[in-house]
């Protein structure tokens, strides 16, 4: 799920999980009907209070390079890359 937000914003990977309850380690074909639901409401609610997100796009030539160097990004912002686990531990913070 962090391709849907820019790499500078990994803060929103864990508020989308955090705010949802969804449980990062689960595997897509895991989640209930009601956790995708959570997970769809939650980013819509991310994205209109945070202006172009939702127009983000990770594959568009400008953003390659910033995608491809996310997790330096992330270990400046969050000292610490995004995993599941990771998220995990920032959801119980």
């Amino acid at each position: 799920l962090e391709s849907l937000f820019p790499p500078d914003r990994p803060d929103l990977v864990i508020q989308l999980f955090k705010e949802a309850a969804v449980q990062p380690m689960k595997r897509p074909i895991q989640l209930s009907n009601l956790e995708f639901r959570d997970l769809c409401e939650v980013y819509e609610r991310i994205c209109a209070a945070n202006e172009n997100v939702f127009s983000y796009e990770f594959r568009t030539p400008q953003n390659l390079p910033e995608w491809h160097a996310r997790r330096k990004t992330q270990r400046e912002i969050l000292k610490e890359p995004i995993t599941a686990e990771n998220v995990r531990k920032q959801m119980y913070k």
